[in-house]
């Protein structure tokens, strides 16, 4: 009779100590699922930043050259005048 009663004893603490293994894994997986979120969050942030340097980049260099292109057009009609 002591015997099974140990035994019993020892199920219903094995039990109780896979519950909280368990809950300790969700709770682990949970934690680990928000991390990660926040790095995709900053991760996507900085490509942002990055697309929008390149876009402001870009633009500047095509007025730029704009720029030249009308002044090489403005100079060869004043010159197609004299």
């Amino acid at each position: 009779v002591d015997n099974n009663k140990t035994y019993w004893v020892q199920r219903s603490a094995n039990i109780e100590a896979e519950k909280q293994n368990k809950q300790n894994y969700e709770f682990k997986k949970m934690q680990d699922k928000a991390e990660s979120l926040q790095i995709m969050m900053f991760a996507g942030g900085a490509f942002g930043v990055f697309i929008l340097i390149m876009f402001f980049v870009i633009f500047y260099r095509i007025e730029r050259n704009l720029n030249t292109i009308s002044e090489l057009n403005t100079n060869m009609l004043n010159n197609m005048k004299k």
